[in-house]
């Protein structure tokens, strides 16, 4: 009897050695333009034959990693443990600006990286917010974006640009927000655009 139920015993020892956990599956989130927008027309006709460059985009430090920023409490900030934007979010919107207003034609020229020769305007662009809001029950997408235009003649100032804003989900899904930072960030941008636009046409 004892030896049978150290034989039970130990074939459970030997079961429960042989169980592996289940790993956590790390999901990733991107930021891209919205589909509506893929296939809209682009401006017609250069506004400048300027070159135009685009600086990196700064985040502000405690938005810049790849993991996704939680706001539990005014002051206090956590991260999702399996839950992680796909490259840095500077990566991210970089290539977003640069696929954007390469189609708008407002330049000659669009790109981050410097000519042989110095462009005429620098983009600038700083990222002071980038979270889920979770101080009150609902899932808040926050975005806090600055776009400037400097001239690079003179370092001056030609457009300046800064929104903070917040969209409420319909549930606590970071699908949703990373949708709802796409489309905020887009329509900043295209605000952004329209008023470089008429700035330039003036100058000219």
């Amino acid at each position: 009897m004892t030896r049978h139920i150290l034989l039970v015993c130990t074939i459970l020892i030997m079961a429960t050695g042989c169980r592996t956990p289940k790993s956590a599956v790390m999901k990733l989130y991107t930021i891209d333009l919205p589909e509506e927008i893929e296939t809209a027309p682009s401006d017609t006709g250069n506004v400048t034959e300027a070159l135009c460059l685009i600086n990196d985009v700064n985040v502000y430090p405690a938005f810049a990693s790849r993991r996704i920023a939680l706001r539990d409490k005014s002051h206090q900030v956590q991260y999702f443990d399996t839950h992680q934007w796909v490259v840095e979010p500077a990566r991210l919107f970089l290539n977003i600006m640069v696929d954007f207003l390469s189609r708008r034609h407002l330049f000659q020229q669009v790109a981050d990286r410097y000519w042989q020769s110095n462009p005429d305007y620098i983009i600038s662009t700083n990222i002071f917010s980038l979270e889920v809001d979770n101080t009150e029950s609902d899932f808040v997408a926050h975005l806090e974006v600055q776009f400037e235009l400097i001239d690079n003649k003179n370092n001056q100032m030609v457009v300046s640009h800064r929104v903070n804003r917040k969209t409420t989900l319909k549930q606590k899904d970071l699908n949703q927000v990373a949708s709802a930072i796409s489309s905020m960030f887009y329509e900043e941008l295209l605000n952004f655009t329209h008023q470089m636009r008429d700035r330039l046409s003036n100058a000219n």
